[in-house]
């Protein structure tokens, strides 16, 4: 059994990391009310009082539109406190694994990103992701960084229950189909993270659901998925909407180092969305 200090303990994917890692693991959690990741003090504190063995670091700033106007807060979280976790870890000898995204892709590659594909973030929550993960390799000897896109899970708001909760209120859906990506269960990802941990080989990891969509084919998938009938899911293009953040046009992830090391072992989305709704068969 490890002692395993979880952060953003309380958002989608802290929950179920800390539901999946208690079965065999001593759980710590912390979230923002228990103090603020940004003060190097309060980091070291923690870290000292819990002695963990692995850190597993989910807390992030993820209003994509929101870090365009409330920069310094994104640089903090996303940037600052990543390092403030590495430099803690390092001092007591622990494992860091470190949540990133596919937003520290310009989406212009023509085909699914590798793990060693060069990052250019269009956006400030990517560039502040980014930063996180230099800060993470600059003060860790022992890390992962694991980067997924599109999540979705029981414990927050997230886009499968926004659609499928306006679907079944009768619409109207109108969702982008011009924005590409690999759809991820947070339960999926909670099994990746599992056996990344287990395997020790330290690095870089992409952890996404196998294959890939739009988001209106996301939608559509969704909606049907639920059961929901009568409800026309229409196409539109982002350039449609109003949004103060740049997001890639394809930022299709390929988990790269996991077939390499432990072997892909994400769920097609189809399937995962599938289970997530009760409709597997």
């Amino acid at each position: 059994m490890k002692t395993v200090l979880i952060t953003g303990a309380d958002g989608m994917l802290g929950q179920d990391l800390v539901k999946d890692f208690s079965a065999d693991h001593r759980i710590v959690e912390h979230d923002i009310a228990r103090g603020d990741l940004c003060d190097p003090a309060h980091v070291a504190a923690v870290v000292d009082e819990a002695k963990p063995d692995v850190i597993v670091n989910c807390a992030a700033i993820t209003d994509v539109d929101g870090c365009e106007t409330k920069r310094d807060l994104a640089y903090s979280v996303n940037g600052f406190a990543a390092r403030n976790l590495a430099v803690a870890a390092n001092r007591a000898g622990a494992e860091l694994l470190h949540v990133s995204t596919d937003f520290v892709f310009a989406g212009d590659k023509g085909e699914e990103y590798l793990e060693y594909d060069e990052p250019r973030p269009l956006s400030v929550y990517g560039d502040s992701k980014l930063w996180g993960e230099k800060l993470v390799r600059d003060h860790c000897e022992r890390f992962w960084i694991v980067r997924t896109q599109w999540l979705y899970g029981k414990k927050g708001k997230n886009f499968v229950e926004t659609i499928v909760g306006r679907a079944r209120e009768g619409g109207p859906l109108r969702v982008v189909d011009d924005q590409h990506g690999c759809p991820t269960s947070t339960v999926e990802l909670v099994r990746a993270m599992r056996h990344i941990i287990a395997n020790g080989g330290y690095g870089v990891y992409h952890a996404s659901g196998r294959g890939s969509c739009s988001w209106h084919g996301f939608a559509a998938k969704a909606v049907e998925l639920a059961g929901v009938e009568g409800i026309d899911v229409a196409s539109m293009k982002s350039s449609e909407l109003d949004r103060a953040a740049t997001r890639p046009d394809d930022s299709r992830l390929r988990n790269y180092h996991m077939e390499l090391t432990i072997g892909d072992i994400m769920k097609p989305w189809e399937e995962a969305l599938a289970e997530y709704l009760g409709a597997a068969e």
